[in-house]
């Protein structure tokens, strides 16, 4: 598909069935999370937090991308399943047999105050929409497990190992980081190591055929974990470490990481910055370098022989929604997955570019989530498409956006926008300014991307 605008329609027009449920109504005011105690304004500030890690000069040893080659990556087998998947409780006529992997666990990691963003309503919450939408009952429930240590070091470092573990016994007064905002207690470890596993859990039914994609209803998320630090909220990189065992593993030649979290995932870029066969693709607020991590800009399009293998959409500005989004996928990440030719997705879902996140500011729409969720299907030819939880501090937005993502995976069309055109709608309503963020990414991926060589000179922008 080229890049530049097109007459068709942003949703593909398969045989996909539509939803049995209206628009989901998302709630703006206060109610749903008070950041009483934690300056919003410190969280999204990278001069607040801990100096930003620049890409490791050798990754870790036994990571992908210091060589770029599979075959030269070995990793253990897997740990063995022995309990079953519970099957859907009821199914409807053509589901996609769609995984879901969940742990109570996980909500041990809780803060004090309780007023920190990053807390276990988070899951309680997007758990308890999904029961009543009866979407749970639709999903294959996939059990949880611990990731091992031989997992984790395909994407981290020992040191970084062993600094987690010191939150076992550590006093949560003594911060494991530089980074004031990422809080820690006796269970953080157990449930970093609880959220990196379920997602492997999923990847491993994934390629043993049981599922044909999944949802991880994971946390502490991962994104902003270096290879060697613990930063924003995040432990170990759950997305990272899948993409590497995928690689390592399985059958996975090209991983597509689609991140769409306000927040730049400069952990998992940094990752797999010199690996040519993991494509980081990330669209998420800049303001100039100022919004947190402070990384992702345009030009930071990897390194050495991953160099253009990292695409970076950097915002500089608030209240961006459906219509720059749509753009950006259509326009930009579709024509360069297929070009790249991924044989796995995996979804960074940070809902916190959802409209009422008191952290992003963002305008998307949970109905904007589930197209986003569409169009990052069509980027797998062959449909394995995983999902991790990453941000999203409001929780009706996170919520609702996680229903309208599983009910994509399930196999229904994006909630219906009515007469919806991204590309009319780009062209009358999204100011130059963002378009010309689109515009100025074009050059950069024209060097690596014959898509863009092709067809950029003719964008309509």
């Amino acid at each position: 598909m080229g890049c530049g605008a097109s007459n068709e329609p942003v949703v593909s027009s398969d045989d996909r069935r539509a939803p049995d449920t209206q628009k989901s109504p998302v709630k703006t005011d206060a109610d749903d999370l008070t950041l009483e105690g934690l300056s919003t304004r410190d969280l999204n500030d990278p001069r607040a937090q801990s100096p930003k890690s620049e890409p490791p000069s050798k990754a870790p040893s036994k990571s992908p991308s210091t060589t770029g080659d599979a075959s030269e990556v070995q990793a253990p087998p897997p740990p063995s399943v022995s309990a079953p998947l519970a099957p859907p409780v009821a199914p409807k006529p053509g589901d996609k047999r769609t995984g879901f992997v969940y742990d109570d666990a996980m909500k041990l990691h809780s803060p004090e105050p309780k007023t920190h963003p990053e807390n276990p309503e988070r899951l309680s919450r997007i758990h308890s929409e999904l029961t009543d939408q009866g979407l749970l009952d639709r999903c294959l429930h996939v059990p949880s497990r611990t990731a091992t240590a031989d997992e984790l070091l395909l994407a981290h470092t020992p040191e970084q190992l062993a600094l987690v573990a010191k939150a076992d016994t550590q006093d949560p007064a003594d911060k494991l980081t530089a980074d004031t905002g990422t809080y820690h207690n006796a269970h953080t470890h157990h449930a970093a190591l609880l959220a990196t596993g379920s997602l492997l859990q999923l990847l491993e039914r994934l390629y043993a055929g049981d599922i044909d994609n999944g949802f991880a209803l994971i946390r502490p998320p991962g994104h902003h974990a270096e290879h060697d630090k613990v930063m924003g909220f995040c432990f170990f990189n759950n997305v990272a470490v899948a993409a590497a065992v995928a690689r390592a593993s399985h059958s996975a030649k090209k991983v597509l990481i689609i991140d769409w979290d306000v927040h730049h995932g400069n952990g998992t870029q940094n990752i797999f910055d010199s690996d040519p066969n993991v494509l980081y693709f990330s669209v998420h607020r800049f303001d100039g370098g100022k919004f947190f991590p402070g990384t992702g800009a345009m030009t930071n399009v990897g390194t050495g022989a991953g160099e253009g293998f990292s695409v970076n959409v950097p915002w500089n500005a608030r209240r961006l929604g459906d219509a720059e989004y749509m753009a950006t996928f259509e326009q930009i990440l579709l024509p360069v997955a297929a070009e790249f030719g991924p044989d796995l997705v995996l979804v960074s879902a940070g809902f916190d570019c959802i409209r009422g996140d008191p952290l992003g500011q963002m305008e998307v729409t949970p109905e904007g989530a589930g197209h986003m969720m569409e169009l990052a299907l069509r980027c797998a030819p062959n449909g394995k498409v995983l999902v991790a939880l990453e941000g999203g501090y409001n929780l009706s937005s996170i919520s609702h956006s996680s229903a309208a993502c599983i009910r994509v995976l399930l196999g229904e069309n994006a909630p219906d926008y009515g007469a919806f055109d991204a590309h009319i709608v780009v062209l009358e309503r999204t100011p130059s300014t963002h378009m010309r963020t689109l515009q100025l990414c074009n050059p950069l991926l024209r060097r690596v991307f014959l898509t863009f060589s092709v067809f950029g000179r003719r964008a309509s922008w």
